[in-house]
């Protein structure tokens, strides 16, 4: 038996998270390569890490849908990445995907029986989620 409630809804799921996963490492490489000045030292190595995290996450959730016998998304999230050259707004829009990302992982968590390999795995990035939202709002103080 699999340790998952509803395995077709858990794999839509799985790939709106792994979606939005992969949107974030797409804004976030964008958003570093566009960084000027002095923004460019302080939240270039921080958008670069966020963007291998976002790679990492994908990389779990892709490797959970296949275990689920599912076929995984290789598409971003449709929603626009906005072309925003300020580092305020490339900062605003990163915690606006973060939030959007933790929501879909909290959706999802449920459908994962607990405790189970892939609950936990999950748990812990929604976890990452959460704190890259306070990170991004200690850096827009």
């Amino acid at each position: 038996m699999k340790p998952v409630k509803h395995e077709k809804q858990a794999i839509k799921s799985l790939n709106e998270a792994l979606a939005w996963e992969i949107r974030a490492a797409l804004m976030y490489a964008h958003y570093a390569a566009y960084l000027k000045g002095r923004d460019r030292l302080d939240f270039e190595e921080h958008f670069s890490k966020e963007g291998e995290e976002g790679m990492h996450h994908a990389k779990i959730v892709r490797q959970i849908i296949a275990d689920l016998g599912g076929k995984a998304t290789t598409t971003p999230d449709p929603t626009p990445i906005p072309d925003v050259r300020e580092a305020d707004k490339m900062l605003a829009e990163a915690l606006k995907t973060e939030e959007q990302a933790e929501k879909v992982y909290r959706e999802l968590l449920p459908l994962f029986d607990h405790p189970t390999s892939w609950h936990h795995d999950l748990r812990h990035i929604m976890m990452d989620e959460e704190k890259a939202q306070i990170e991004l709002k200690r850096l827009m103080k």
